[in-house]
């Protein structure tokens, strides 16, 4: 389990291409400077107008109620190979996955924060910052991880 801030500096934006990676990653690469200079093991990037966007290096999601949570990608977050692919096993299990533009006040009801990219999911258990947020994954939900990222 990781630790995760949110990025005062840096943000996304959404344009015809932010759902695709691109040779531009410079914002990509201060914001884990901004990371790395508070001792976090990851960073939320909001898009301009404060909604949670993704991680420097994967995507977001979250859960609360029996259901998950993701930004949209109107956020400017990358529409990354991993998200489609879990957005898509989670419905075809029965759950409920809401695309959303929302601020960290969000986090604050959820159960869980993960982030997913090509090398799999990372659970957080702690946001840190301004307010401290504590995440407790259950074991069912790192069970039907397991079972989805199977080869």
């Amino acid at each position: 389990l990781a630790t995760i801030g949110l990025s005062e500096q840096w943000h996304t934006a959404f344009n015809p291409i932010s759902f695709a990676k691109t040779t531009n990653a410079l914002n990509y690469v201060l914001a884990g400077k901004e990371m790395k200079d508070k001792g976090w093991d990851e960073i939320i990037l909001t898009d301009i107008h404060g909604n949670l966007s993704e991680t420097h290096i994967s995507n977001l999601f979250w859960f609360r109620e029996n259901q998950f949570y993701t930004p949209a990608l109107s956020t400017g977050c990358i529409e990354g190979v991993m998200r489609g692919y879990l957005i898509e096993k989670l419905i075809e299990r029965g759950y409920q996955v809401n695309e959303v533009q929302s601020n960290i006040e969000e986090l604050e009801k959820a159960n869980c924060l993960f982030s997913t990219n090509a090398s799999g999911v990372c659970f957080f258990e702690q946001l840190k910052g301004s307010r401290s947020i504590k995440f407790y994954p259950t074991p069912e939900l790192v069970h039907l991880f397991k079972q989805l990222l199977q080869p």
